[in-house]
């Protein structure tokens, strides 16, 4: 009897090991905001009030600094406009013009506050505005945003074909994608520095999608150029949440919701 208990011990501790690690396949797509907030000595400011707003919805995430008078704002989605404010008892709210993030991207933005009423602002004008660089981060890669997606001319609407412009990515099936449903081939032998076509990973909002691994291990789906926001290569996938791939990682991102009505529309000629 004692036998048989620890047996299905064992195997409820494995069912579960396996579970987590299906979990922890998914990388996370959106980005974060990170940084400090200061008087005008460098003291820190203890408590203070970080505010992220959502242009396009209007939806607001708020935090607190913590006793070394720093913040972290996480999950924010990319592609979206950014309003990020700093305030404290005693201090004049501080804010920052509009920013766009892409995906996986971790931005620094420090505040330093002036003394003075609660009810004044400062605000940053564009011309001193500056996020710092991303040291959140080891990995390094391309990001294609939206602009490029919908303006340049693509073969098939496959958003994709962009990869053939980026350093270090080769197409071993050669120029001219097809779309997906047409020469799946194609699109999937990227290599990435010169490593293996299969090992690229693809990923739609952080989670995996790649097709089947035994015969090219290509994207299993491609979004439409109307649905996707934008995409990342990872040429040099060291951070540790990227430890599924010996090669790049392609990094979609869907287009979110904003509070206007829109759409689009098109059409081929022959």
């Amino acid at each position: 009897m004692f036998r048989r208990s620890s047996f299905f011990v064992f195997a409820a501790a494995l069912f579960a090991l396996g579970f987590a690690g299906l979990l922890g396949h998914a990388q996370d797509y959106r980005a974060t905001i990170t940084g400090t907030v200061t008087d005008s000595s460098k003291a820190v400011i203890a408590d203070a009030t970080v505010s992220v707003r959502d242009l396009d919805t209007n939806q607001t995430v708020t935090v607190h600094t913590n006793s070394a008078g720093v913040y972290v704002v996480p999950y924010l989605t990319p592609g979206q406009r950014l309003e990020v404010s700093a305030e404290a008892p005693g201090f004049k709210k501080m804010t920052y013009p509009p920013v766009v993030l892409t995906v996986s991207q971790k931005q620094t933005a420090d505040f330093v506050l002036q003394v003075g009423s609660a009810t004044q602002e400062v605000t940053v004008n564009s011309e001193s505005y500056q996020i710092g660089l991303d040291t959140e981060k080891a990995d390094r890669g391309t990001v294609i945003d939206n602009k490029t997606i919908t303006q340049l001319p693509l073969n098939g609407r496959n958003p994709l074909s962009l990869m053939d412009y980026i350093p270090g990515v080769t197409n071993e099936a050669g120029p001219g994608l097809e779309s997906p449903p047409n020469n799946m081939y194609n699109i999937s032998f990227f290599t990435v520095n010169g490593t293996p076509a299969q090992n690229t990973e693809y990923q739609i909002d952080g989670m995996p999608n790649n097709a089947n691994p035994w015969y090219s291990n290509g994207p299993s789906t491609v979004p439409s150029v109307d649905a996707i926001q934008e995409f990342k290569v990872v040429t040099n996938p060291y951070d540790a949440e990227y430890g599924r791939t010996s090669s790049g990682v392609v990094s979609m991102e869907l287009k979110s919701g904003t509070n206007q009505l829109h759409g689009s529309a098109y059409e081929f000629a022959k």
